[in-house]
């Protein structure tokens, strides 16, 4: 006799359920004494629900949707593996077990129910159902190393994968998978798998990319296919194709082998090094994509091996130092049909490194860069690090190789969006939304061979630019001079009329002074029920606010309050008269004057002067309220003080303008001295 299906739902998960939004299931929650009580242990800032109790409290309460089993794919996903989330500190294994799981089921068809085993013997028996795996899907060594990730996971969290699984419609398990690894890697970035994420802005923007020039019967390849998002992602979108994965981490082919079968894609992996025992020497494929790592240091075994390949290729001797990138530049290359195209995503240091200008010029040469076109920063998942994309091809025997078509999207949002219009456009010689242009053998060696796109398409301004900077800057320039001479003081104040306190007191002992607390929350999901939306006052004088959430009842800045930065260079500073709900940066003290015994830009003044100056030993020292001193004086002396100060506070704001402003001009100048010959 089968357990009850114990799957388990996050807020978010019901939410989707029920086809509302959080705060709404959060409102059920509060109101409602017979709402499912969370599952026991479960974490208290992401609690967790059963599955049927949710289901059927929301059928009894008439909120569940008629239609609700036809997109429920995701919610079931996410109930069958949510304690994986929680219990299992290796997703790895996890991830290979969820799969295997749901493939099983696959292969099974509508046998499937017949495997619910109770958690007495689920270990065994999902071992034992598992072999129907063997050999069509997955090797005998691969299932052994399920066996091992098996046994790690508890029993509760089993039984909830195998009965929440069986549950997934038999067309959808290329989705259930896809959700599988990105739940369980969508936060590992770049790892040893290369790219756990096969949903990120890269990968969808590879695919389409690749979709450009694959026709049906194209054989299509990935040296380094991760957990093969981008190669099953452009194979699935072509007839009777032949797709072909390696990776160096047996880990990363069994997932992907698994994935392949769940997408319907039939594909073949090897596990294996590129960069010392090629996995496919006599391949030559009409596509080929791949994500490498990026700046990977090579052993000397694998440099002399790429150094005596690109040697090979192109007659040319690299730099260890970049020997990596260049390796898994060059690598599909020479893979290609004498028809086909690689698309390769690189960091943009090998359109400009130095060291690589005859590297450059050679692949050119030989007609191998069909285009490049250069890609935001942050299109990676967890790392703002910029890319580019290299479009390759077999080399060109003609002698008269085509320029290489440059793109500049790096201000762009949503290339992946964009990028096949993009890539199309520039092969028929139409214009796009972006900078394209192009570059010839014969301008790289005039001009250099950086094919960086944004400084080769950077356009030198015109003669009426040219005049307009010159004349903009020098004139913002005299004006600010000339303000400067109106905040000037008219003469020293006498050291004698400075007021001069007897006695201190630290800020946090002085009773008129309070702290206020200003919490808020930037994350949508994480955010309490009771909240509304205010702004964030994430630098001096309100530049650059985010909205973020505060509570409903939450205290947000008045005027005059004072903002003191927790890193002690930073400067405190006076809250101004904004419009709107206003909160305090996450990292800074918020302090109030309760009544006029203080004025704020006193206050400021003393938490900035050099004998509140403070150093813990750390290269960042961090301030301590506690430790602030503040001069006590009667408020018509601190008036007398502010007075003196603020011109001098204003006279410095004046002189921050200026030397910008000083800088501006002399870039003006210089770019007459350059530019200007036509003037």
């Amino acid at each position: 006799m089968t357990t009850a299906y114990q799957g388990q739902l996050s807020l978010k998960d019901i939410a989707e359920l029920a086809g509302v939004g959080r705060p709404a299931v959060s409102n059920w929650r509060a109101r409602n004494e017979n709402f499912p009580s969370p599952v026991e242990d479960s974490p208290p800032r992401r609690p967790l629900f059963h599955f049927d109790e949710i289901v059927g409290w929301l059928e009894k309460e008439g909120l569940l949707p008629d239609d609700w089993k036809t997109k429920a794919t995701n919610v079931l996903v996410s109930a069958a593996i949510n304690p994986l989330t929680t219990n299992s500190g290796d997703n790895t294994g996890a991830a290979k077990v969820a799969l295997a799981v749901l493939a099983a089921y696959k292969n099974a068809s509508e046998n499937r129910y017949d495997f619910l085993p109770d958690a007495s013997d689920i270990h065994a028996s999902l071992e034992q159902f598992l072999k129907s795996l063997v050999p069509n899907i997955i090797s005998s060594a691969q299932l052994e190393a399920l066996g091992e990730s098996i046994t790690s996971i508890p029993t509760a969290a089993l039984v909830t994968l195998v009965h929440g699984l069986a549950r997934i419609n038999d067309d959808s398990y290329g989705t259930a998978a896809q959700m599988i690894v990105e739940v369980l890697f969508g936060n590992a970035g770049r790892s040893v798998f290369g790219h756990h994420t096969t949903s990120t802005a890269a990968s969808t923007l590879m695919i389409n990319a690749a979709s450009t020039t694959t026709e049906a019967g194209a054989t299509v390849f990935d040296p380094t296919c991760g957990l093969s998002g981008v190669l099953l992602g452009v194979g699935s979108r072509v007839d009777d194709s032949t797709v072909i994965g390696n990776d160096l981490n047996p880990d990363s082919v069994s997932i992907s082998m698994l994935r392949a079968y769940l997408d319907g894609v039939e594909a073949s992996f090897t596990v294996s090094d590129l960069l010392v025992n090629d996995p496919q020497p006599g391949l030559q494929a009409d596509t080929i994509v791949s994500e490498p790592p990026f700046s990977l240091r090579l052993g000397s075994e694998q440099f002399e091996s790429v150094a005596e390949s690109v040697n090979a290729l192109l007659g040319v001797k690299i730099p260890p130092t970049v020997a990596g990138d260049v390796a898994f530049l060059t690598y599909p290359i020479s893979h290609l049909s004498s028809e086909g195209r690689a698309y390769v995503l690189t960091a943009p240091s090998l359109c400009s490194h130095p060291r690589l200008d005859e590297f450059r010029q050679k692949l050119v040469a030989r007609g191998m860069v069909e285009a490049i076109v250069q890609l935001p920063q942050k299109l990676l998942t967890t790392t703002s690090i910029a890319t580019t994309l290299w479009v390759l091809r077999a080399p060109d025997q003609s002698g008269n190789p085509a320029p290489v078509l440059l793109a500049d999207a790096s201000n762009t949002e949503s290339p992946e969006e964009h990028i096949a219009e993009w890539l199309t456009a520039m092969r028929n010689g139409k214009t796009t939304t972006i900078p394209t242009g192009s570059l010839s053998l014969a301008e790289m060696v005039t001009t250099g061979s950086n094919l960086l796109p944004s400084q080769v398409l950077a356009q030198a301004p015109s003669s009426e630019e040219l005049l307009d900077d010159f004349n903009d800057a020098w004139a913002d320039l005299s004006t600010t001079a000339d303000s400067i001479k109106a905040v000037l003081p008219t003469g020293k104040p006498e050291a004698g009329e400075i007021p001069t306190a007897s006695s201190t007191e630290s800020i946090t002992k002085i009773e008129s002074i309070a702290r206020v607390s200003t919490r808020s929350w930037a994350n949508d999901e994480k955010r309490p029920d009771d909240t509304i939306s205010a702004q964030l006052a994430t630098r001096r004088k309100n530049k650059n606010p985010v909205e973020v959430f505060i509570k409903t009842d939450a205290q947000t800045l008045l005027p005059g309050d004072i903002i003191v930065p927790l890193m002690a260079p930073a400067p405190a500073w006076v809250f101004g008269n904004e419009e709107g709900k206003w909160v305090a940066p996450p990292h800074a003290f918020v302090l109030r004057v309760k009544d006029d015994s203080f004025l704020p830009a006193y206050l400021v003044a003393c938490i900035n002067a050099p004998f509140n100056a403070y150093d813990d030993g750390t290269r960042i020292p961090r301030r301590r309220l506690s430790e602030i001193k503040i001069p006590l004086l009667d408020i018509a002396e601190q008036k007398k003080v502010v007075d003196v100060i603020e011109p001098l506070q204003q006279l410095s704001q004046q002189a921050e303008q200026l030397a910008a402003q000083s800088e501006a001009s002399t870039s003006a100048v210089a770019n007459l001295i350059y530019f200007g010959a036509d003037i």
